[in-house]
């Protein structure tokens, strides 16, 4: 499950029941404001200003995690590196660099003042560092919810529950976080897109049952003349 598609999660049930999805809102770069006892920027830090198009967050947000994710012996190897990974991502994954973007190391650079405060941290690797850390947050979340043995998904930064303890969960992740980070690490939720889903596919049921009824109208139809 944590290599389909997002959309493809949607259609997860367990038990019967369909699932919502919470998750740590810009999870990693708000650990590294944490760890400098610093309240991350007031806009969300995998954007930049002036980039408005479709999909550019998520390209940003790739870019600014392997910028924390990468290392070599100088800095100017790491942006090198860096450059070539983001290129390399967007060639082989279902990530689009928006037209207005042309300058990957622009990017590199405006992301370097927005995030100033933690901009050490960028060309370290310590991404693993970070990963060590939500993965005790998680292992926290999924403890807690072993205990009652109600089965967890997890996905990264976020967390695949019936929906019906949605609300449950993105407590017991910021409690888990809190304790661990000793910040507030704010939670989504994707229950809007789920109640959209739901709403598509039971238009859909009823459509198709709608043409089955028309085609067991026809077949019926068509015995009947046999027997005229």
């Amino acid at each position: 499950w944590q290599n389909i598609p997002k959309w493809a999660r949607k259609r997860i049930q367990i038990n019967g029941e369909d699932l919502d999805e919470p998750d740590f809102s810009a999870y990693h770069p708000r650990i590294l404001y944490a760890r400098k006892g610093l309240a991350p920027p007031n806009s969300d830090p995998y954007t930049l200003p002036g980039y408005k198009d479709a999909g550019t967050r998520t390209f940003l947000k790739r870019a600014l995690l392997i910028v924390l994710n990468t290392s070599a012996k100088t800095i100017d190897k790491a942006r090198k590196i860096a450059i070539k990974r983001i290129e390399y991502d967007v060639s082989i994954e279902d990530i689009i660099k928006p037209d207005e973007i042309t300058n990957i190391s622009e990017i590199i650079d405006k992301f370097a003042v927005k995030h100033q405060p933690i901009s050490e941290y960028f060309f370290t690797g310590y991404g693993i560092t970070l990963m060590n850390i939500d993965s005790k947050v998680a292992e926290a979340i999924l403890l807690h919810f072993a205990k009652q043995g109600v089965p967890v998904l997890p996905v990264h930064d976020s967390f695949i529950i019936d929906y019906r303890l949605s609300e449950e969960m993105r407590g017991v992740m910021v409690d888990a976080a809190l304790k661990e980070i000793k910040q507030l690490i704010p939670t989504d939720s994707n229950m809007e897109e789920l109640k959209e889903f739901l709403e598509n596919r039971i238009k859909d049921d009823i459509l198709e049952k709608a043409e089955l009824g028309r085609v067991s109208g026809r077949k019926a139809s068509e015995r009947l003349k046999g027997f005229v």
